[in-house]
């Protein structure tokens, strides 16, 4: 009788039938399928963020902090609000539009909400879409001729330029700004 090679069992060694290798199936049986692995949670995707519906309610200076704060609520219950620092510089801007104090010469935001009217590009809405470390991240949501456009922008600028538009912008907050004073992170 011969002797088996390295390699395995030969046609000699016995009966083709019992030529099974390990793992392999019998001769004329299927395949066993491959097991499908579990979704790991990292490949989920991300939840659509749900926005809210704001109004600004008051630019103030809460001595004896010397810094603004410009106060967001919801248009809608549970009237939660959001309290967002500002600079002087923007405070300022931001409360001339709210207020609607009439200036000699138009400011940045008035010249800026003048040139998208001119192009015919409106300002769909303003987003506040993430919190990092305390700094709020906003975004413009821009119509116009030539399509839709997303522009990352300062909230103060956002929430200026929307109240200085003819008809003002809808001004909208990722509802999880609303739940925690923790980090939010911008879904991508």
């Amino acid at each position: 009788m011969p002797e088996p090679s390295a390699d395995g069992p030969t046609a000699a060694d016995g009966p083709a039938d019992e030529m099974v290798r390990e793992g392999a199936p019998p001769d004329g049986a299927p395949p066993e399928p491959e097991p499908v692995p579990e979704p790991a949670a990292w490949s989920l995707p991300d939840p659509v963020p749900v926005f809210r519906v704001m109004d600004v309610v008051e630019v103030a200076v809460a001595l004896p902090s010397p810094h603004p704060t410009v106060t967001l609520r919801e248009a809608e219950p549970p009237y939660r609000t959001l309290i967002i620092p500002l600079g002087m510089p923007e405070g300022t801007a931001l409360a001339h539009a709210l207020y609607k104090v009439a200036t000699p010469r138009p400011l940045t935001h008035q010249l800026m909400a003048e040139v998208l009217q001119r192009l015919n590009t409106d300002l769909a809405a303003v987003r506040l879409v993430a919190r990092l470390a305390g700094t709020y991240v906003a975004e413009l949501d821009l119509v116009g001729a030539h399509g839709h456009e997303v522009v990352s922008c300062r909230p103060s600028d956002g929430l200026t330029l929307a109240l200085r538009q003819g008809v003002p912008s809808p001004i909208l907050a990722d509802e999880r700004l609303l739940l925690s004073e923790d980090d939010v992170v911008q879904p991508l």
